[in-house]
């Protein structure tokens, strides 16, 4: 199925969101509308929105909170972009110029802020001091994983339980707290077990995803997925099929690559990271563990009836680890 053809049975939602989303983005500065029409052109494939949207359909009726909570987690999602851009001094994001590169570093940080202050009003409208506390945890484990990525950057000792842990701040948060949010609005009887149930699918949905990410910055065509190959590799990621690849090497192969990766590298020395990578296995291994965490995260929708809008919701989150293979 097509991420169309799988998002049949939550379009109306997702039609409505964009509807709010951009009723919630309007501002009176001249210069920040033009960044946000510009990120509305050029926003992504609503991937969070509609975990919010799936989960709250699987506990009950996707209600005007349920849509305010899928446009905090966007919110939430497209802040950090703009503040991981000026970071990662990126050019292109999603194969077009990035907010930092239009216009500068202090436009996207600035713009960034306004996300949040957003957020903020939001969560003032939901009233709502558990949805509060999940949105703000998932705020902390995101800057939390973006500190220790800076931490390991170009560390060769990282291991691949701290790359886990990583990402499970950096990028199982935000759609554990998607997961989680679309299911406790979805009415007043939802249980907190509900809550936590739907939270760690959306975890371990976050990790698969991520790593499945990571695996594209060695095999994506920028064009067909979005993704600038070899980033991670320039800004000294260390993600984990280079981590696994470093580890089957023998003394003399991880060397090598260990002095290439200790300064800035250049296309010709990419080139030779990425075959590294390969021939040590370290694309299969990283998809085999994105397949991995996907099963898992099954396993937390196993007492839902079979039904059209499970089978969907599974495809969907298949969909998330086929990007680009």
């Amino acid at each position: 199925m097509t991420l169309a053809e799988i998002c049949r049975p939550i379009r109306e939602h997702l039609d409505n969101f964009e509807i709010v989303y951009r009723e919630k983005m309007n501002t009176d500065i001249d210069l920040l509308d033009q960044v946000i029409a510009y990120l509305l052109d050029y926003r992504g494939k609503q991937l969070r929105p509609s975990l919010v949207f799936f989960s709250a359909s699987l506990y009950g009726e996707v209600t005007r909170n349920t849509t305010l909570a899928a446009v905090i987690v966007e919110l939430l999602h497209t802040a950090t972009l703009l503040h991981d851009d000026v970071i990662d001094n990126a050019d292109l994001r999603r194969g077009v110029p990035t907010v930092r590169d239009k216009w500068n570093n202090s436009i996207a940080v600035l713009s960034g802020d306004y996300g949040f202050a957003r957020i903020f009003e939001l969560l003032i409208e939901l009233d709502n001091l558990s949805l509060l506390k999940i949105v703000s945890d998932a705020s902390n484990a995101i800057i939390a994983g973006e500190l220790e990525q800076a931490r390991f950057q170009r560390r060769m000792d990282i291991r691949e339980s701290d790359y886990i842990r990583i990402v499970r701040q950096k990028t199982g948060a935000l759609m554990a707290a998607a997961c989680e949010l679309g299911a406790l609005t979805a009415g007043d009887q939802i249980s907190r077990a509900a809550g936590q149930n739907m939270a760690r699918f959306g975890e371990k949905i976050g990790i698969a995803f991520q790593i499945q990410d990571d695996v594209l910055d060695y095999t994506g065509e920028s064009a067909r997925t979005g993704k600038t190959g070899g980033n991670d590799v320039a800004e000294g990621k260390m993600t984990l099929p280079l981590i696994y690849a470093l580890n089957q090497a023998d003394e003399a192969e991880r060397r090598e690559i260990e002095i290439l990766l200790t300064e800035e590298i250049s296309l010709s020395q990419l080139a030779v990271v990425r075959d590294f990578v390969i021939h040590q296995g370290g694309i299969d291994y990283a998809r085999r563990q994105a397949d991995r965490w996907i099963q898992d995260a099954h396993h937390h929708l196993r007492d839902f009836p079979t039904e059209p809008l499970k089978t969907h919701f599974l495809e969907f989150t298949n969909y998330l680890i086929q990007r680009g293979r």
